[in-house]
């Protein structure tokens, strides 16, 4: 698969990347993969958002994609809002995870207000909207706490996008 590689804020905490862990760690965008590598600049969770949200706007995967999985920002992670409005304004369709017992499931959310607290505080689609068929999505952007290599991830230690991504039939970009 091909691997792209995402800066991100090289200050441990900022966007969930755990204390202990060395500078300039960067997150890979690809397909499943991981990778570490020196050399980022950036400082702040906004920053290192906005430079997010362009990096992912820009790929031809984006082009090609017409739905898109994304999650609203907790603990520090990387704020999407601003990528979800471009791809409203793009035409695609999007879809957030919603906890629902113990497995995510994702639903359709045209607006940001359409969002609401849900499990652990989380902003979370409705249940009544339309939900997402996980084989049809073109491109799922992932939350992690930290990715290795090989594309692994490391979450927040529940395991329900581990148990969900396998699912995904399009393009996993982990952030």
């Amino acid at each position: 698969p091909e691997l792209l590689l995402l800066p991100v804020v090289d200050d441990p905490g900022h966007l969930g990347v755990p204390l202990g862990v060395p500078r300039g760690h960067k997150l890979l965008v690809g397909q499943g993969q991981g990778l570490v590598a020196p050399g980022c600049q950036l400082r702040g969770r906004d920053a290192a958002s906005r430079v997010i949200v362009d990096f992912l706007t820009q790929l031809p995967k984006y082009s090609t994609s017409k739905t898109i999985g994304l999650y609203a920002a907790s603990h520090g992670e990387a704020d999407l809002r601003r990528f979800f409005d471009r791809c409203i304004a793009d035409g695609k369709s999007c879809y957030f995870p919603r906890l629902e017992g113990n497995d995510l499931v994702f639903h359709r959310v045209a607006q940001w207000a359409d969002l609401v607290p849900g499990a652990y505080g989380i902003l979370a689609p409705q249940a009544t909207a339309a939900m997402l068929d996980p084989a049809r999505c073109d491109l799922m952007i992932v939350p992690g706490v930290a990715f290795d290599r090989r594309g692994n991830r490391l979450g927040r230690g529940k395991g329900y996008y581990d148990r969900y991504l396998p699912r995904v039939g399009g393009c996993h970009i982990g952030v």
